[in-house]
């Protein structure tokens, strides 16, 4: 009997302590709770005692970081009561969905949708009868959402069971003023549904609207009345397409429009056409990374235009690296910058061999003046296109790269560039011998690679001895499968992506890599 109390009164005491803590103190201890543990452990705190409980209700804030879609009806309504006070943030990401509460998500979705009206971020990553039933059960005659600031919609298995009903996009008709991102990822709609929203929200500076795959959306609204709407847009500066739209085809000439602010502008399109269009219709002045791709080549006589808004668009350099690589069908052209954030990448799908798009492709090129001072330039073309370039073409574009120091010419070098090399090297020898002025092409040239197998090795040598004659001294052949300096640019712009110091794209890396390891597998056997 005489331990009892001794057993007793630590216990009592520590009651004591724990009871006498100020609350902001508790609040702050049942928030981390909150962080590591989630609802379940929350809402046993709130079991403990009344002042726990009491504590608890006051505290919007804690219960706002459990908030959890993933928990029963009743649970979730208590939970939203409880921050009523709040703004909501909504994230549900796919591997959400495809796992066992992924029902209890879509059951939850209505009462989600009766708070839109206090939402500022929402992000709905899943199958498309997600996005349907959460805004079918979006109140109707709200008043707008007058929190909201980004809104993302990505959205997949275009489900035929829903009979090709568009997504109910009516609560976005009356737009955030606070909304910057809207990102709409294969939502089944109509361009003059989201006329409005882009119309009013004038704040908007990420848009993202695309369509892949093979589902078949409707893309109604007109390139011109597309670009107004842009144009009233002053703060954006990111804005992706995919295949968010087809100009009509007498829609050949619109009005240019100004993207002041634009950064960052990625365009993907099954038509040259309708890539064409868009970017001979938009200037863009401070635009740093452009990425064009999956453009799909209709007609030879499309590639003139095509490369117009190539040059027209493309952020305005100096670049220090210029790429065009070939293979399996697809083409791509890289230009970077070493020093700068400046990027363009343009892929070209499905390219037929039967006539020459390389000619209009390299002229624009030779004509950008960013490209004047490009110290590194790749051209990696396999045999059944190579030839379709003539010594002619070559000598346009060596003209005006008066700064190029390393020519690298991939596993298939084109001979029209070694013949065109070996000409000009042969005239300026004659031209010095008979006292007249000499012009060189390539006049900063150090090193020529082509691989070690190509079999080339007497050519290029005789090239760089000519050349040595008339003072451009030029190294032979680069004896490694990999010039050490692309490789190592190559590195430097891989881990500037890991470390998120550039916006480019890991794709548009790929054919860099690709180009390398083939060289690598290719030398070492």
């Amino acid at each position: 009997m005489d331990t009892q109390p001794f057993v007793l009164a630590p216990v009592h005491h520590r009651c004591t302590t724990i009871g006498s803590m100020p609350e902001d103190i508790m609040v702050h201890i049942f928030f981390e709770v909150a962080v590591q543990s989630g609802d379940s452990t929350l809402r046993a705190a709130s079991h403990v005692c009344q002042h726990w409980r009491a504590i608890l209700l006051q505290a919007p804030l804690v219960w706002h970081e459990a908030l959890n879609f993933t928990v029963g009806h009743r649970w979730l309504q208590a939970i939203l009561g409880r921050t009523s006070t709040l703004p909501l943030r909504v994230h549900i990401r796919s591997e959400d969905v495809m796992h066992d509460t992924g029902e209890l998500i879509l059951t939850n979705l209505p009462t989600i949708a009766n708070h839109f009206w206090r939402i500022k971020e929402f992000h709905l990553e899943a199958p498309y009868p997600y996005s349907y039933e959460f805004f079918r059960h979006v109140t109707p005659g709200y008043q707008g959402v007058p929190l909201l600031q980004s809104l993302s919609l990505c959205s997949s298995d275009l489900d035929d069971t829903l009979d090709g009903s568009e997504l109910p996009l009516q609560p976005l008709m009356i737009a955030g003023p606070l909304l910057q991102r809207l990102v709409l990822d294969n939502c089944f709609l109509r361009w003059d549904v989201l006329e409005s929203t882009l119309d009013l929200s004038r704040n908007l500076s990420v848009i993202h609207i695309l369509n892949t795959g093979d589902s078949d959306i409707p893309c109604s609204l007109p390139l011109s009345k597309f670009l107004a709407i842009l144009a009233l847009l002053s703060s954006l500066r990111e804005l992706r397409l995919c295949n968010a739209f087809m100009p009509g085809a007498e829609e050949v000439n619109s009005d240019k429009i100004t993207l002041a602010e634009l950064r960052t502008l990625q365009f993907e399109s099954g038509s040259m056409t309708s890539c064409s269009r868009f970017l001979n219709a938009v200037q863009t002045p401070a635009l740093v990374e452009l990425d064009v791709g999956n453009i799909l080549e209709s007609y030879p006589a499309e590639f003139p235009e095509f490369m117009t808004g190539i040059k027209n668009v493309a952020p305005s350099g100096p670049y220090d690296v210029l790429t065009t690589l070939y293979q399996h069908g697809r083409l791509w052209i890289m230009l970077t910058s070493v020093t700068r954030d400046d990027f363009c990448h343009v892929q070209i799908d499905c390219l037929s061999t039967h006539h020459d798009f390389l000619s209009p492709i390299y002229i624009t090129l030779a004509d950008m003046p960013s490209l004047h001072d490009i110290e590194q330039l790749e051209i990696s073309l396999t045999p059944e296109v190579h030839v379709m370039v003539t010594s002619t073409m070559w000598s346009y574009l060596f003209r005006r790269l008066n700064g190029v120091f390393f020519l690298g010419l991939g596993k298939f070098p084109p001979r029209s560039v070694l013949q065109c090399l070996y000409d000009n090297a042969q005239d300026a020898a004659q031209a010095q011998r008979q006292g007249q002025d000499i012009e060189i092409y390539l006049p900063s040239l150090e090193n020529i690679f082509i691989a070690p197998f190509s079999g080339l090795h007497s050519l290029v040598n005789t090239i760089c001895v000519l050349r040595s004659a008339v003072g451009a001294p030029t190294d032979t052949y680069l004896t490694s499968g990999v010039d050490n300096r692309g490789l190592e640019n190559l590195c430097e712009r891989i881990g500037a992506w890991l470390h998120g110091r550039t916006n480019a794209s890991l794709q548009s890396l790929l054919p860099s890599l690709e180009m390398v390891f083939e060289d690598v597998g290719e030398d070492d056997g």
